[in-house]
């Protein structure tokens, strides 16, 4: 298993606040985040949880195991709807 890089999966993936236009890029940086983890997604997640602020943090759920989990709910949560 190779080694977790925290400091570089901390500086790729930003603060995420719960706002529509933020969910694009910030799970781009996931996604780029879970190349580097490897083997350690549950790790990942963790981080990731740490990374929301605001209305994202107090609404995620503490239950998710998966990167694709999370950005998911992440897009399911928080991405703008398209009303046609």
């Amino acid at each position: 298993m190779a080694a977790f890089d925290f400091k570089t999966i901390n500086a790729v993936v930003p603060s995420f606040d719960g706002k529509p236009e933020n969910v694009k890029m910030f799970v781009k940086a996931i996604k780029i985040a879970k190349e580097l983890a490897k083997d350690n997604e549950l790790m990942l997640v963790r981080v990731l949880e740490t990374k929301l602020t605001g209305k994202a943090a107090q609404t995620m759920s503490e239950d998710i195991m998966k990167v694709d989990e999370f950005i998911a709910e992440i897009k399911k949560r928080f991405e703008e709807r398209q009303i046609h």
